[in-house]
């Protein structure tokens, strides 16, 4: 990525990479929840893993087609250890890399338990799921469209402010959010996929315009590796917490699946206000302030409507 994505550009360059992703991605979930239909029995859900896989060996042969990257001039292998010194010494990559563990965090509980909220609250049938995925998809690629645009003009620390900004804002609302029913309840529920996948898409494709952004060539193998996995063990730590956390309400405790659900989306809640305060805490390498951001937008949007009249 940082090979085939420079300068000014590299945050276009990623939201349009993301973009054809998350095409793919809903390609694929309208393809499977139709192929399940209602009430699909085991041998249906065998035939799309299978080709699941089939697919990946696909992408392995064709990533292995692709000329291999020459290493940047003045690179020199640094071992982990070595590495996390380096990183520790410098304020920017030390409030980054803080950053980055509360947010990787928050994504690894926020991925999966979109979906088990629906399932449990709302008793959502594995087809129907995959139908709010693809709502999902919707907002991240409403995502790539709006970082296309102003991810390069505003910097990457103002716009992943606005994304966590939007993932606590979701949050918020299944905690608050009261009864509903008929189809209020589907509305609702894709209304939510789609602004929470935006927040989420959102936060991953800035926190890595940023980190590409702030690194020199011959840092990127060994920070890349620390990168990877700080995020792989935030996310895991954060999908296995909650894991273990709401079986404790709904076991241990005795709460019904609504009850659980928000007190589980309240800490998330929390989790986010440290996340946003750490994002603010980072360095801003260029970036617009949050409020000039603001500003921005609003310009860009007049200028946009003043030209269609």
């Amino acid at each position: 990525l940082t090979e085939v994505s420079h300068g000014e550009d590299r945050g276009r360059f990623l939201s349009q990479s993301r973009i054809l992703t998350d095409l793919a991605i809903l390609l694929g979930s309208l393809s499977v929840a139709f192929f399940l239909g209602n009430e699909a029995p085991y041998i249906r859900y065998f035939i799309s893993f299978a080709l699941g896989v089939g697919m990946g060996f696909i992408a392995v042969f064709t990533i292995s087609r692709i000329p291999e990257i020459a290493r940047p001039e003045g690179h020199v292998d640094h071992g982990l250890i070595e590495s996390v010194r380096d990183i520790l010494k410098e304020e920017a990559f030390r409030r980054y890399f803080i950053t980055l563990i509360f947010v990787g965090f928050n994504l690894g509980i926020l991925r999966p338990f979109i979906l088990v909220y629906v399932k449990d609250v709302f008793g959502f049938p594995d087809n129907q799921v995959l139908y709010l995925t693809v709502a999902g998809s919707l907002g991240a690629i409403a995502m790539g469209f709006i970082s296309r645009k102003y991810l390069d003009r505003l910097g990457a620390k103002p716009m992943l402010i606005m994304w966590i900004f939007l993932m606590l804002f979701s949050s918020l609302v299944v905690v608050f959010i009261g009864e509903i029913g008929g189809w209020l309840v589907v509305a609702y529920s894709a209304f939510f996929f789609f602004v929470m996948n935006m927040g989420i898409a959102g936060a991953f494709n800035t926190e890595q315009t940023y980190f590409f952004g702030m690194i020199k060539p011959e840092q990127q193998l060994s920070y890349g590796i620390i990168y990877f996995l700080i995020t792989g063990i935030s996310g895991a730590l954060g999908s296995n917490s909650a894991g273990i956390f709401l079986d404790v309400l709904q076991g241990p405790m005795g709460m019904d699946p609504r009850s659980s659900q928000r007190v589980l989306f309240g800490v998330i809640s929390l989790m986010l206000v440290f996340s946003l305060v750490a994002a603010f805490r980072m360095k801003r390498l260029g970036a617009l302030s949050v409020k000039q951001s603001l500003s921005e937008i609003f310009r860009l949007r007049q200028r946009t409507r003043n030209q269609g009249q």
